[in-house]
């Protein structure tokens, strides 16, 4: 796993092209420009994009968080953007990048971890994000699973 650099934009930007095809936005009729997307999260210094790559040198899968205040705390949280994970891969992958992306958010000062129930959630298995968050020790927080770090 590493983080991913403007040299990532193009396998970043067909990462995300998978993952509208099964989030749960497209049900509403929201549309991601993985284009955009892909340059917005590249371009931030307070987003981070952590990947996990095949022997190819192919993303597998790949979680974007964004460390900083936000404005209802004086902590330093680290919120997750997206997370995604390609089918084939889904067998503990997902729980690795997560790991690797609360070490990173850390690092950067973050004093906790946040996800929106939203955005972890794939049509084909809704309860699988809340049998890994309660294994991991994150509390519901509203439509949000938080966690200390």
């Amino acid at each position: 796993m590493r983080l991913l650099e403007s040299r990532d934009h193009c396998q970043l930007s067909n990462l995300l092209d998978d993952y509208n095809g099964e989030c749960l936005f497209e049900d509403l009729g929201l549309y991601c420009d993985r284009t955009v997307a892909a340059t917005n999260l590249l371009a931030n210094d307070r987003i981070f994009t952590l990947a996990a790559f095949d022997q190819d040198h192919s993303i597998k899968g790949a979680m974007a968080c964004f460390v900083d205040h936000p404005w209802y705390s004086l902590d330093v949280l680290s919120i997750m953007l997206f997370w995604y994970v390609r089918p084939g891969h889904r067998n503990g992958l997902g729980r690795l990048i997560l790991e690797g992306a609360m070490t990173v958010s850390k690092n950067m000062g973050a004093s906790h971890f946040s996800f929106g129930k939203c955005y972890a959630h794939i049509k084909n298995d809704r309860n699988a994000m809340d049998r890994l968050a309660e294994r991991m020790g994150f509390a519901v927080c509203g439509v949000e699973y938080m966690r200390t770090l």
